[in-house]
C-alpha cells in the first residue's frame, strides 16, 4: 500500500500548510465573516476594524460566535485588542491556534 491520499483540498500528505498559508486562510474566512455579519458588500482589508462600524457590543457578540464556529476560546475583547485584520488574523492563527479548527478548503 502506498501513502494516504491527501486530505481534500489540503496539503499533500505529510506536508503541513506553511505558517504564511495558514495565516492567509485565517484572514481570508475571517473576512467572509466580518463582510456577512456586518452586512457589507465587501470588506476592505486595509481598513482598520474600528472603521467598519463595529460597537463594542457587537465586537463582543462577533468574538463569542467565533470561539462557536471555530470552537476555540476567544476573549470577549478580541476585536478591541487587534486594530486590523492582518494582525487579527496573526493572532488568531498564532495565539489562539484557529487554522487547525477551520474546516478543510474545498
Amino acid at each position: 500500500k502506498g501513502p494516504p491520499p491527501p486530505a481534500r483540498g489540503g496539503p499533500p500528505a505529510g506536508k503541513a500548510p506553511t505558517p504564511h498559508a495558514q495565516r492567509a486562510r485565517v484572514e481570508d474566512e475571517l473576512a467572509r465573516f466580518l463582510t456577512d455579519r456586518l452586512g457589507l458588500a465587501s470588506f476592505d482589508r486595509a481598513t482598520p476594524l474600528a472603521d467598519h462600524g463595529m460597537s463594542s457590543i457587537m465586537s463582543v457578540e462577533l468574538a463569542e460566535e467565533l470561539s462557536r464556529r471555530w470552537d476555540v476560546h476567544l476573549p470577549a475583547t478580541l476585536f478591541l485588542e487587534y486594530g486590523g485584520l492582518t494582525e487579527l488574523a496573526e493572532a488568531l492563527t498564532e495565539r489562539y491556534g484557529v487554522a487547525a479548527a477551520l474546516p478543510a478548503p474545498p
